[in-house]
């Protein structure tokens, strides 16, 4: 392969990033009332929501309709040329919600589609507040990005716009599904098919690493005595019982850096060191709600238990598994 100098690409994108984080900081300290004007049109529409775009901007107002469809609102995306030969007509000005979606604010083709309709209720996302359409809508949502704040060498390819516009949509779509007191069973009733929809509808204990098949160990031995036990079991974690059989603790790989400190032999019993208070879920959750557990408490795994016995172990890579 020819060779490449990458010397200073690295630094360039770097620079991008930091510049692209600065725009979005601005429009991050813009959001207030229209911002919540937006949310509680889309939240309270009764009709379809119809997003209309064209060009770069086209393309995330398709993204935008897609995400609402998978909060379970009835919205599609209308292409603004489309629209003005024919497509308009499928709109109920006085029901549908529009939202236009345009950098420049002044599209001629969005403009004579609002003015065509006159819709009741009407939002737009774009970079100028000051134009006509802005004016005309009920709503507009300014992304804080002028036309010469485009990303360098040229300051004309859309980047910072896109950034900032991508940004402001999916902010909203985190909102309006906040408003509407979204589930995770609700969500996975629009999605039971891919990765998501196995993680959304796969119950824990249906990808639980069985009991019999656990690094188990009494908690009577030294820690010495259980490291074969904890290297074999690819857990991360050993799981302690009594004599009866009950799980008393676990004693994870921190446990085991902590315990080297203060006993380097490892001669010290396995009772003294080990975490008593462990985390556990039941056996009906959701494979979603294990996950979110896991990353809400910074851990790695979950112990799967009904009336006290141990049903199962489950590990984040378990979870994983279901996106591959």
């Amino acid at each position: 392969m020819a060779s490449m100098n990458l010397t200073k690409h690295d630094f360039k994108g770097k620079e991008l990033i930091d510049y692209f984080a600065k725009k979005l900081n601005d429009l991050a300290d813009s959001i207030g009332d229209e911002f919540n004007a937006v949310v509680d049109l889309i939240a309270s529409c009764r009709g379809k929501v119809v997003l209309i775009g064209l060009g770069k901007s086209g393309h995330i107002a398709r993204l935008f309709s897609a995400s609402l469809k998978s909060l379970g609102f009835n919205s599609y995306f209308l292409h603004a040329t489309e629209a003005n030969h024919g497509d308009m007509g499928c709109i109920d000005p006085k029901k549908d919600l529009i939202i236009f979606f345009s950098f420049s604010g002044k599209s001629k083709e969005l403009s004579l589609i609002y003015h065509s309709i006159q819709p009741t209720h009407s939002i737009l996302i774009c970079g100028n507040t000051s134009t006509d359409l802005a004016k005309s809508v009920n709503v507009a949502i300014d992304i804080k990005v002028a036309a010469t704040e485009e990303a360098w060498p040229l300051h004309t390819i859309p980047s910072t716009s896109l950034v900032n516009m991508t940004a402001i949509t999916y902010s909203i779509i985190m909102c309006v599904a906040n408003s509407k007191e979204m589930t995770l069973q609700s969500f996975s009733q629009n999605h039971p098919a891919g990765s998501l929809g196995a993680l959304l509808t796969t119950k824990v204990i249906s990808i639980a690493r069985p009991v019999d098949q656990l690094p188990i160990v009494s908690d009577s031995i030294t820690v010495l005595e259980a490291l074969p036990t904890m290297t074999s079991g690819m857990c991360g974690c050993i799981i302690l019982t009594d004599r009866c059989g009950d799980v008393k603790g676990i004693f994870t790989d921190g446990d085991l850096r902590r315990t080297i400190q203060k006993y380097p032999n490892l001669d010290v019993g396995i009772q003294t060191v080990m975490s008593k208070d462990f985390a556990t879920c039941n056996q009906d959750i959701l494979a979603s709600e294990a996950l979110e557990t896991m990353h809400s408490q910074k851990i790695t795994s979950l112990l799967i238990m009904e009336s006290q016995q141990l049903k199962g172990f489950v590990h984040i890579h378990d979870l994983l598994k279901l996106y591959s």
